[in-house]
């Protein structure tokens, strides 16, 4: 992998993980509530799915979205959902308890929050077909060395994840304007309503 590869890639990812998807929003939707931490975490989760579908990209295991439709489907579908459940937990959430982890926070609700980011990203094998596709534009797929591939991995999960945490100082920075209750009521159901929609087209398309 060139220099010029390599720098080449950085900027395509770049541009690509700045385009709002259903991750973005997640991760808009999760500052917005809670703060920057917990977005935090919630990228994380995303980003090691997509690590997940990088490396089966690489490996040459396509064939595994043709074989194990229902698995990714329902994969898929859980992770929509457990968005849903985040987005009506905070239009139920009292302005000055809002929570937008698991009931009992935490390492609990840390490891819910990573988990929810990381099904929602194995739910949708359309990662993988994207990798499939993009990558040899950049990379010599048919010679690819290790180094290449610790390369790939790299910035696959560096750039990506520098601009999700990127949106989520933003809006967390925002989050801190809103001290009045009502405000705060609003904006943990705009935040809601954000991340209930995102988990319906998660589960849905």
């Amino acid at each position: 992998m060139t220099t010029a590869s390599f720098l080449a890639l950085s900027l395509a990812l770049a541009v690509m993980a700045v385009v709002p998807g259903p991750g973005v929003f997640a991760v808009l939707a999760r500052a917005l509530g809670r703060g920057f931490a917990p977005a935090a975490v919630l990228a994380a989760g995303i980003i090691a799915g997509d690590l997940v579908w990088l490396t089966a990209t690489l490996l040459g295991l396509g064939y595994l979205a043709a074989e194990f439709t229902g698995l990714f489907q329902a994969v898929k579908v859980a992770g929509g959902l457990y968005l849903v459940y985040l987005g009506v937990r905070l239009w139920r959430a009292a302005p000055a308890t809002s929570r937008l982890a698991a009931p009992n926070g935490g390492r609990s609700g840390a490891l819910a929050t990573f988990l929810g980011g990381l099904t929602t990203t194995l739910g949708n094998p359309k990662v993988m077909v994207f990798y499939a596709a993009f990558f040899p534009a950049f990379v010599d797929m048919a010679h690819l060395t290790a180094a290449d591939t610790a390369a790939v991995a790299a910035l696959a999960a560096a750039v990506p994840l520098a601009v999700l945490l990127a949106y989520a100082a933003l809006a967390a920075r925002v989050r801190r304007l809103f001290t009045a209750p009502a405000a705060v009521r609003r904006l943990n159901r705009g935040a809601g309503t954000v991340m209930i929609a995102t988990g319906a087209v998660v589960a849905t398309r």
